[in-house]
């Protein structure tokens, strides 16, 4: 018999590792967070020695990372650019002819522009509301309410230093410090943490740089140290300006504070500039950045030296010079620095959307044609994502300044407002019904959904003969592949409200009556409240927690290739790590491995597959069960999960040796809502189970792969000969 290794790969919710191998494990390599490989003793099947890498804790742990989904805005834009389509070779793409293919590398790469801007721009707006609400609305607007609150915090707020603005200002410019220090906090921790991740004394990365590589087997995919922490310097400086600038503002009448804001202002433009050059996100092999790559470092981090030292000058410059100007209508510089980030996301937004279709044309889907699953939305997933981001991100803004507005005064519109009236950007009113909007398209569209599986539970088709509890599991899995539509009806809020602002302005129109905004205000702050409290119980909700956990894992699954103050990418690390111990057990004398991944870990398992060296991977098998390979992430990712990549696993493990023999297999079944099938037709990698096995069992659905079975007759046959 020969010898061989089972390494199972977990999926999402943190998996224990009792729960994958189902023996009580003894680690064999794992940190003090429980994150690394485990094994049971003694091995349970003769001749295979059963591994688990259990990953599960670097995505969940404690309640407080609930708080990660505040960041969701940054996440959606982060994986948007791994959503955009890009031009395959002719063999795979029949429109792809070589001038095509040239014009599709410069769309791509104006398209990675506007991603990355989009991405600055999102910071920016998270840290300009932070700032409008506590710097123009409290500390500027609110002293000249005449009806003071008798609530202690919010009489002092409103009262603090009213005859100061210079001292209020500076009081004020905290709070969107501390926001701006915590989101950079965090992101460098994650940043060495993860980012930086490489094993103890080993060169995992070996394999050559090559253009006809498919994208997840580039050597500079999991490399993204240096690249994510200029990102974030640019990101850092950007917010920094932001502040400054609107500490200066009311100032400039001076000397000091008119150096001061020319010279923010200038670092605002410099960070744009910088982050337009492609090699400030461009990512190397170990090794491969060339030298004058590295001098973009010192660059970005100097910018972001500079930005933080005009804050903390302007901080000192208010507190000792204390210069007065009169506290009338909005701050100068916050309503036009709204008005003007506001159409330069529109803007950003259309141009990405155009460059997105054309790339989409020019990829051409002919080359997904052998998928089970074509790709959704039409290859427009992208554009559809960062609406979806600019709207969480507007929602957030909107529902703070209204909330603020409301606690220290009254919001008023800017045409007729009165002399104590706190006064909101025209954009503000016109787009805070998008909150309501969104809760109405939401509604409509789970009844949709609902009536969708209620019908198909009632019709069984022609020929089946199973219990309608089984074609109600079938409908419900089925709901998975109306993503898109979904995704589709959501974006279009933004994309009314887009319009709505855009004519209103132009027509001078009457804004919304007073209780629609109050209405539409308070289903924005639920919203946020809800994604805080949503991720909160997901930690002791399991069947929560795997839903929460899918849609949080694929997201982070993703590296920080254009927002780097996103939830940190797990894969940073996990892949590295499994790279050097699947290395490890083959020079061991490990005659075969099966990597086994489920559901996220079968992502994981691809991913792994196309970094081994090619020359050890005939000795490697793949058996994946429950994936969303194709399902998903081909549907949405076509660049990186398409036609190409999927082929690249399937030659990268076939062996010379056995050409006849299947080295993947991939288990599925009908009630799954996350895996399914990942080839057309007849094929010999796909398996479908029955489910239940038997009448009267339960259900497995998603779940319980490892006791099928058909999961030990595909195992044993490729172990033992």
């Amino acid at each position: 018999m020969a010898e061989g290794t089972e390494l199972r790969i977990h999926g999402v919710a943190g998996s224990a590792p009792q729960s994958v191998l189902f023996a009580d494990p003894v680690p064999v390599t794992a940190d003090a967070s429980g994150v690394g490989v485990y094994a049971p003793f003694p091995d349970t099947v003769p001749g295979v020695h059963r591994q688990a890498y259990v990953w599960g804790n670097l995505t969940s742990g404690g309640r407080w990372r609930a708080f990660w989904l505040l960041l969701l805005p940054f996440a959606l834009s982060n994986i948007a650019f791994f959503m955009t389509p890009r031009c395959a070779p002719p063999a795979k793409a029949p429109r792809c002819t070589p001038p095509a293919k040239e014009r599709g590398h410069a769309l791509r790469r104006t398209a990675e522009l506007g991603h990355r801007w989009f991405a600055l721009a999102l910071t920016c707006t998270m840290i300009t509301a932070t700032a409008a609400a506590s710097m123009d609305v409290v500390a500027w607007q609110s002293v000249r309410t005449t009806e003071v609150s008798a609530f202690p915090p919010v009489r002092w707020l409103t009262t603090v230093a009213s005859g100061d603005p210079a001292l209020r200002l500076a009081i004020a410019s905290l709070l969107p410090l501390v926001v701006l220090a915590a989101l950079w906090r965090v992101a460098h921790l994650t940043w060495v943490r993860l980012d930086r991740y490489c094993p103890a004394g080993t060169d995992w990365q070996r394999t050559p740089p090559d253009p006809e590589l498919p994208l997840l087997a580039h050597p500079g995919m999991w490399n993204g140290g240096d690249p994510v922490g200029r990102m974030r310097s640019l990101h850092v400086a950007i917010g920094f300006a932001v502040i400054a600038l609107l500490m200066a503002a009311p100032f400039t009448a001076r000397p000091l504070f008119a150096a001061l804001w020319v010279a923010e202002l200038s670092v605002l433009v410099l960070t744009v500039a910088l982050a337009a050059l492609p090699q400030v996100a461009r990512r190397y092999g170990t090794g491969g950045e060339p030298g004058w790559v590295g001098r973009l470092e010192p660059a970005c981090r100097l910018v972001r030296d500079v930005a933080v030292a005009g804050y903390a000058l302007a901080f000192a410059a208010l507190v000792v010079e204390r210069p007065y100007a009169p506290p009338e209508g909005a701050l100068p510089g916050s309503h036009a620095l709204q008005t003007w980030l506001f159409l330069a996301q529109v803007i950003l937004l259309v141009a990405i959307a155009v460059l997105t279709y054309a790339l989409s044309r020019i990829s051409a889907a002919a080359g997904d044609a052998g998928l089970r699953y074509g790709r959704a939305m039409g290859g427009m997933a992208a554009p559809v994502t960062l609406l979806l981001a600019w709207m969480l991100t507007k929602g957030f803004a909107i529902g703070l300044a209204f909330t603020a507005a409301e606690i220290v005064g009254r919001p008023s519109y800017p045409e007729g407002a009165g002399g104590d009236a706190i006064v909101l950007p025209a954009a503000h009113w016109w787009a805070a019904p998008a909150g309501l909007a969104t809760l109405l398209v939401a509604a409509v569209v789970a009844g949709w959904l609902l009536r969708v599986r209620s019908a198909a539970t009632r019709a069984p088709q022609q020929g089946e003969r199973v219990s309608e509890s089984v074609r109600g599991a079938w409908a419900t899995a089925e709901l998975t592949d109306r993503c898109g539509t979904v995704l589709t009806a959501l974006a279009l809020v933004p994309v009314l409200a887009i319009g709505t602002v855009g004519v209103t302005t132009l027509t001078a129109a009457k804004p919304w009556e007073g209780w629609v905004i109050a209405l539409s205000v308070a289903v924005l702050i639920g919203l946020t409240a809800g994604l805080l409290l949503l991720g909160w119980q997901a930690y002791s909700n399991t069947a929560l927690r795997r839903t929460v956990g899918v849609l949080w894992d694929i997201s982070t699954f993703w590296p920080r290739a254009t927002h780097p103050l996103a939830p940190p990418c797990y894969a940073e690390r996990v892949i590295p790590e499994l790279v050097t111990h699947v290395r490890r057990l083959l020079d061991g004398g490990s005659d075969r491995i099966v990597i086994s991944g489920h559901s996220q870990g079968s992502v994981i398992a691809a991913a792994l597959v196309l970094q081994v060296d090619p020359e050890v991977m005939t000795r490697t098998r793949l058996l994946t069960h429950g994936s969303p390979l194709c399902r998903l992430y081909a549907r949405y990712f076509p660049a990186y999960f398409g036609a190409g990549a999927i082929e690249a696993v399937r030659q990268a493990l076939r062996d010379p040796a056995r050409p006849a023999e299947a080295a993947w297999r991939n288990l599925y079944r009908r009630t799954d809502p996350i895996g399914g099938a990942i080839l057309a037709g007849d094929n010999d990698v796909d398996l479908c189970l029955r489910d239940p096995e038997r009448d009267g069992e339960p259900i497995r659905g998603h779940g319980d792969y490892y006791a099928d079975a058909a999961y030990t007759r595909v195992l044993t046959g490729w172990i033992t000969p």
